[in-house]
């Protein structure tokens, strides 16, 4: 299945949320992980942003949205029950550095490392 946010379908089509500029970037001391348990009929995990210092930097897309879209985000990504709000600091590919909030798995939801990407199946 495609990455929800990423995936301009789901993002200005089932989710409503019509960004108001779409810019590429990277963030210093954060990557992605895999790390929010999926239900099982889903066979994966979800993503977060997570702090991460081996010096390579998460890249992905900076959206401007409105405080309504930023809510509508919030509440269909689960904030509150399964991620939190971070702030960022987001170097765009224009060398501009912008304030941003991603979303962070909260702690007693957080898969260990080392065991992140999916959901574990027995092997032969």
């Amino acid at each position: 299945p495609p990455m929800a946010n990423l995936d301009e379908k789901v993002l200005t089509g089932s989710r409503k949320v019509k960004p108001l500029k779409a810019e590429a970037g990277q963030v210093e001391g954060w990557s992605i992980r895999w790390n929010l348990s999926a239900w099982p009929w889903v066979g994966a995990a979800y993503a977060s942003a997570e702090p991460d210092d081996r010096g390579v930097p998460l890249h992905g897309v900076l959206f401007t949205l409105t405080k309504g879209d930023w809510a509508k985000v919030c509440v269909t990504e689960g904030v509150g029950w399964a991620y939190e709000v971070e702030r960022v600091r987001v170097a765009t590919y224009d060398g501009e550095e912008v304030e941003a909030l991603t979303l962070r798995t909260l702690p007693p939801f957080r898969v260990p490392e080392g065991l992140q990407g999916g959901v574990s199946r027995p092997t032969k």
